[in-house]
């Protein structure tokens, strides 16, 4: 197995509270479905404005354990969650479309 496993805490929390907000914020704005490309800067926006509090959960202690190959590799446990979140976000996105289409 490779990647991350979250071990829940309050920064992460805090974090995965306003990655949603800002999905929701967002989409209050009942704009087309972007073409994938644009749903990625959305979602890449929307994790920066959370950035605080990825870096607060990555310096948490226990927020994210490192599995398999990145284990000992130069991915910082920061790098990882500001992936995830990207990923995270623009699933939410892209998701939201599909299910009005």
């Amino acid at each position: 197995m490779t990647g991350t496993v979250p071990q829940p805490n309050a920064e992460l929390d805090a974090a995965h509270t306003c990655l949603r907000a800002g999905v929701a914020e967002r989409l209050m704005r009942k704009e087309p479905a972007p073409a994938a490309e644009e749903r990625w800067d959305w979602a890449v926006r929307i994790t920066a404005a959370c950035e605080d509090r990825i870096i607060a959960a990555a310096n948490s202690g226990g927020s994210v354990y490192v599995l398999g190959d990145h284990a000992h590799s130069s991915i910082s446990k920061l790098d990882l969650l500001r992936a995830e979140a990207n990923y995270f976000v623009d699933r939410l996105i892209r998701e939201h479309y599909e299910a009005k289409a």
